[in-house]
């Protein structure tokens, strides 16, 4: 049963149409864009390694390239704790079923 059709009059027809897929794509682009502002605003608070070295070691066990073409170290670390940042708020959501 779907969530609006108990709100709806009783021994009425309710009819509910599948969104198209633009409509889902723009779902799951709104859903990340989101994610992103969470995670932008987390991101003040994630603790990152300050070490270059350590901080190259943290960018690898994540996947991460450990530097792209033009940045410093400070931009490094930067984009380390973000990747940190968005990995927190996207395991938050997915734990609260926000995520799908």
């Amino acid at each position: 049963l779907h969530p609006r059709a108990i709100m709806a009059a009783p021994n009425t027809n309710v009819e509910f149409l599948e969104l198209t897929q633009d409509s889902q794509v723009a779902q799951q682009s709104h859903r990340l864009l989101l994610l992103d502002i969470e995670a932008r605003k987390r991101a003040a608070t994630v603790d990152v390694p300050t070490l270059p070295n350590d901080v190259r070691d943290s960018l690898r066990q994540w996947g991460e390239p450990i530097r792209i073409f033009g940045e410093d170290l400070a931009a490094i670390r930067d984009r380390l704790r973000m990747v940190m940042a968005r990995w927190e708020v996207w395991k938050e959501q997915q734990e609260q079923g926000s995520l799908v």
